[in-house]
């Protein structure tokens, strides 16, 4: 019983690691399932949403990975508000719920096509509004949500350094990944990075946490 209290005790202080792999997960399996086109045509729209269960379960998948990336977020501001950054922490978490928000806000319209799909079929002027649904969609999701990963990407690099806790290239890497995160025409493709960052920091949280606990046991 004592092992196993202490296995959940050690499961609950990676929750940040765990919240991390979560949204990185979901929202790198909800793109593979719907393989975006950002350029597609009116009949290549009406196709996507024709496979109106693939697009529903690749839309739950990235919505569902904002609660993954909340959490993440929410250890993020904690620590540094705890390194004497409290404005630096408000506008990273606000970056965060801009950048969740329009994840979430870009899944929903991309339920809402399949349904309107269903409900009408793939008529003329049904397919305007598909595409509509569909450029809508992957604009929150490609250029508002990078934009808000940007925000806090640069806050908390701001807050690091201003604290000391990283050095200028890291810093410097983390103000390129904002930028790129920042500019449409690229932010897409930055998505990645973005999400290479997001387990990074969880890990080097955790093992600051996992120093910390030590010290304080010694």
């Amino acid at each position: 019983m004592e092992a196993l209290l202490g296995l959940l005790r050690r499961l609950v202080s990676w929750i940040g690691v765990v919240a991390a792999l979560w949204y990185v997960g979901l929202y790198a399996a909800g793109y593979a399932v719907l393989r975006p086109d950002h350029l597609a045509s009116p009949p290549a729209v009406s196709g996507f949403f024709d496979d109106f269960t693939t697009v529903k379960v690749g839309a739950w998948a990235i919505a569902l990975s904002s609660v993954g990336l909340l959490w993440f977020v929410g250890g993020v501001v904690d620590h540094l508000r705890s390194s004497g950054e409290p404005r630096l922490a408000r506008i990273a978490l606000g970056g965060g719920v801009l950048g969740a928000g329009a994840v979430v806000g870009g899944a929903a319209l991309l339920w809402v096509g399949t349904l309107r799909f269903e409900d009408a079929g793939a008529s003329r002027s049904e397919v305007v509004d598909l595409v509509t649904l569909h450029d809508l969609s992957h604009a929150l999701l490609f250029v508002a949500a990078p934009f808000g990963f940007g925000i806090a990407v640069l806050a908390s690099a701001a807050a690091a350094a201003r604290a000391g806790l990283t050095s200028v290239e890291i810093t410097a890497v983390s103000a390129g990944l904002a930028t790129a995160l920042w500019i449409p025409w690229i932010s897409r493709f930055a998505i990645w990075p973005w999400l290479l960052w997001v387990l990074c920091v969880a890990l080097v949280l955790q093992r600051n946490h996992d120093e910390a606990g030590r010290d304080a046991g010694t």
